[in-house]
Order: C-alpha cells, then sequence, then structure tokens
C-alpha cells in the first residue's frame, strides 16, 4: 500500500472505536507523521526505529512538540496494527522502546525587542537577515518558512496576503501578511539569491533550507555578536521566534483575537501559552 493509502486507512480507524480520536487530533497526527515520511523519503511499513531516532534527533521543537511527534508515530503503527486491513503489512512497531522526554517547567523568554535588534544587525548576509526577519514579523512555523515558495512571494496580492499551502489537512483560511519593511529586506535577497530552486529562501549550495539549519543559524549570530550571553543563547530556537512574535504584539497591545488569528490558531487557549505577559504591564493595566 502507498502512503497516501495507509494514512487513508490510519485516519478511518482512528475516528473509531475504541480510539474515537477527535477530529483535529487526527489531523495534527497525520500532518506529523508527513513530516517523517518527508525527512525519510520511505514507505510507513520501511521505517525503522533508527529511522524515528534519527528524525526525532534532528528536531529543534519544543518538548511538547517533540511529545506530539512521538505520540503521532505510535498511534500511527498502533492503529495500523489493529486494522484489518493492514495489520499484516507492519511486521515490527518501529516505535517500540522510545519513550517521551519530560517536559520542563520552566517557560522560555521569548526574545526581547534589544535582542532581536541584535540579531537582526549581525546576519552575516542578507539572505539571513530576510529569513530572521520575515520569522519575526509574520510568526511562520518553521516548516512553513523553509516551504514557503518563491511563486506564493511573487503572486501574493495588493495587500501583501500570502496564503499558506504547507499545512496539509489543516483549515482553508491560512495566510500571512508580509509588512513593507520585510518586503524590502527580501526583495533585497532575491538580488542575489541563487536560481533553480522553487523554494523562496535556499541554501548556499541552492536548496530547500533545513530546519535544523536555522536553528544553528539562530544561535551562531548570537554568539558572533557577542552582546548575548551562552546562556540565554541555549534558550534560542526557531519556536522562540514565534512566540516572540505573539509577545511583541502583546506588549503593541493588539487584542488576543487578531493574534490569534496572526499565529493562525482556532482558538485563543492555545495562544496564551505564547505569549509572555510582564509585570510592568499587569501593574499598568491594574491602576
Amino acid at each position: 500500500m502507498t502512503n497516501q493509502e495507509l494514512l487513508e486507512a490510519y485516519k478511518n480507524t482512528a475516528s473509531k472505536k475504541p480510539y474515537e480520536l477527535s477530529e483535529n487530533t487526527v489531523k495534527t497526527y497525520i500532518t506529523n507523521v508527513e513530516y517523517l515520511i518527508e525527512f525519510l523519503n520511505k514507505n510507513i511499513c520501511e521505517i525503522t526505529n533508527k529511522d524515528i531516532r534519527r528524525y526525532l534527533l534532528s528536531l529543534d521543537v519544543s518538548d511538547s512538540t517533540y511529545n506530539i511527534r512521538l505520540s503521532s508515530f505510535k498511534s500511527l503503527y498502533e492503529i495500523l496494527k489493529y486494522n484489518p486491513d493492514t495489520e499484516d503489512l507492519i511486521v515490527v512497531d518501529p516505535t517500540n522502546g522510545l519513550t517521551k522526554v519530560k517536559e520542563s517547567k520552566k517557560k522560555k523568554t521569548p526574545l526581547t525587542r534589544e535582542e532581536q535588534k541584535i540579531i537582526i544587525k549581525n546576519c552575516k548576509n542578507i539572505r539571513d537577515k530576510a529569513i530572521f526577519t520575515t520569522l519575526i514579523s509574520t510568526g511562520l512555523r518553521i516548516h512553513e518558512l523553509i516551504n514557503l515558495t518563491l511563486e506564493q512571494y511573487e503572486n501574493r496580492d495588493e495587500k501583501n496576503k500570502i496564503y499558506l499551502t504547507v499545512n496539509k489537512g489543516s483549515y482553508n483560511d491560512e495566510y500571512i501578511y508580509i509588512d513593507k519593511d520585510t518586503e524590502k529586506v527580501i526583495d533585497e535577497y532575491l538580488k542575489t539569491r541563487k536560481l533553480g530552486c522553487k523554494y523562496l529562501f535556499v541554501s548556499n549550495g541552492g536548496k530547500q533550507m533545513d530546519r535544523t539549519c536555522v536553528s544553528r543559524t539562530l544561535k551562531t549570530i548570537a554568539r558572533r555578536s557577542g552582546e548575548i550571553d551562552e546562556s540565554r543563547i541555549m534558550q534560542f530556537s526557531n519556536h522562540l521566534l514565534r512566540h516572540t512574535k505573539a509577545t511583541n504584539m502583546v506588549e503593541d497591545n493588539v487584542p488576543i483575537d487578531i493574534i490569534a488569528r496572526t499565529l493562525r490558531h482556532h482558538g485563543l487557549g492555545v495562544v496564551m501559552t505564547y505569549v509572555d505577559t510582564s509585570d510592568e504591564r499587569l501593574i499598568e493595566a491594574n491602576k
């Protein structure tokens, strides 16, 4: 069976007894499995324990996201083994022995305005400047950024609206707006961009960028600046930039429903996990 057929079998079984997973949970799990398939370029039935460990080690995500990815894979193989039409195809469950990480209760602090300026100022080339300007200004997830195509950017509408097409199985109204400052930096980058790749941001070799490369570059820039402590640099990650966008908007007094739409969350509860509200703002609000 093809991967698409296996995922369809998983989807149909996951929504029924004894599992009865919600539609949103199934969508999330399938999206996570698609990340794994894209990384390995293998059939689901051929994926090994070593393959999954290699993928998990490549991630630069929060502890909770790591655990959700692993839960997605465990759910996939458990349900495919349960389904009579696919049980014989899964000889060994490759998730056996893989355990979740203990989630840190310490909340990571988003980049301050000063740290954001330091990162942008110390980018060694226009591509890196364009990448981090885009991440900070839009709140894009890292997989959304590296899958954004040149065609999508060039075909944005008169309001600089870009529809996202990388979130398979998700809502149909996911889009971002590119502000004028970000547009200016990207357009400057395009003058030096290597040709031959469909993606907007490309590696030095002209290929699609890797999410771990972006995270390493962020830390490298911070170290090169000489203005940020190493213990603080170790907190930096792709996902922290998304938190930073949310906190910037809070500090600018943007309504929470607008923040939710900007981050493309269809519920306010999730948004609050991104937002860092300072004591100063609380004191000011309660005067």
